[in-house]
């Protein structure tokens, strides 16, 4: 009786060490799970479905970029805290949207977490002072009416600025009078995430029509005659927030400046022509009212034509402009964007 009591009491605690072991070997499992990175758990639950992203740069970078392909061109650059839309990932590669286009960025720059703000209270204070000392420098006691005078004519002939605002009295906007009078915000002292290019990029207006704005907002004040249309080319002088800054031509040897969504421009040459020389026929574009100007330029109207109005071409100038004769025998200028020719 001893020897099968003896012989359970073994038994049983053979089976207590085993359930022992074998949970010790679990745990082990559990702790190599709890070792992976927070980054490849999201991105594997990205896989199943569309997640949102965050753009995260790494220390001293301006800017990531989003390629149309792996193997691809850039098409977009991307700044530190944007959002995207992520689709699917691999090892190197997340296929995301940003800004209404598709493409592919190093998974390095992708973080599923929201970036916490840069900005702590004391360096909001520190600005709102500097901000202060910027409104009151030009006008001390101590300086003089000519003195003060030579440095109003100073600052005008310094980018024509003109005047200096708040939005949600956190963003001090310095304008600028462009050539045309049309007041646009200068990138270099409006916003830090600026990105300046050393001289500018090819682009294209890849849309059927874009406005150009004022600051890179849509509720801001946008050029209403001046659009962009399909195939304009434009010089892109640099980029903050999803817009890019750029200059494109008046029609009269000149630029016109402002912020266009980097959804509506591609990067590149436009390879296609302006105008067409061997045109002698044309008619104003259906839905557009055109303005016909005296001279090759948009300073000196006629009158306007509205959409479906034909006429016959009888010169070009600055590849931006067609002469016309219209109406009976009127003649003048029309620019190629508002016009349909054969």
């Amino acid at each position: 009786m001893n020897l099968k009591r003896s012989i359970a009491l073994i038994l049983c605690f053979s089976a207590i060490m085993s359930v022992s072991s074998c949970g010790q070997f679990r745990l082990k499992e559990d702790d190599d799970d709890d070792n992976k990175s927070s980054f490849q758990e999201d991105a594997k639950k990205s896989e199943d479905s569309v997640s949102v992203g965050y753009i995260v740069l790494k220390s001293g970078e301006k800017s990531a970029d989003l390629y149309d392909d792996i193997d691809g061109d850039v098409i977009v650059k991307m700044f530190d805290g944007d959002m995207v839309t992520v689709y699917s990932i691999d090892s190197e590669w997340a296929k995301i949207n940003y800004g209404g286009k598709d493409g592919y960025v190093k998974i390095e720059y992708i973080s599923f977490s929201e970036p916490q703000k840069e900005k702590t209270e004391n360096e909001a204070n520190e600005n709102e002072d500097d901000a202060v000392s910027v409104k009151v420098s030009s006008k001390t006691p101590e300086v003089s009416e000519e003195e003060n005078k030579s440095e109003e004519d100073e600052n005008k002939s310094e980018l024509n600025l003109s005047e200096k605002i708040e939005v949600n009295n956190t963003v001090e906007i310095f304008y600028i009078n462009d050539i045309d009078g049309f007041q646009v915000a200068d990138p270099v002292r409006s916003y830090p995430k600026y990105v300046q290019e050393p001289s500018y990029i090819d682009g294209y207006c890849s849309v059927y029509a874009a406005y150009i704005y004022s600051i890179p907002d849509v509720n801001s004040v946008k050029r209403e005659t001046d659009m962009l249309y399909s195939g304009d080319p434009v010089k892109i002088l640099g980029s903050v927030n999803g817009w890019y800054y750029i200059a494109t031509d008046n029609g009269s040897n000149g630029e016109l400046h402002g912020y266009v969504s980097q959804s509506y421009v591609s990067v590149g040459k436009n390879e296609v022509q302006k105008i067409d020389y061997s045109a002698t026929q044309g008619q104003v574009k259906n839905g557009m009212t055109a303005w016909v100007n005296y001279t090759p330029s948009k300073t000196d109207n006629i009158e306007t034509l509205s959409g479906g109005t034909t006429f016959t071409i009888i010169g070009n100038a600055n590849d931006y402009w067609y002469q016309i004769s219209y109406g009976g025998g009127k003649t003048g200028w029309i620019s190629y964007k508002m016009v349909d020719v054969w």
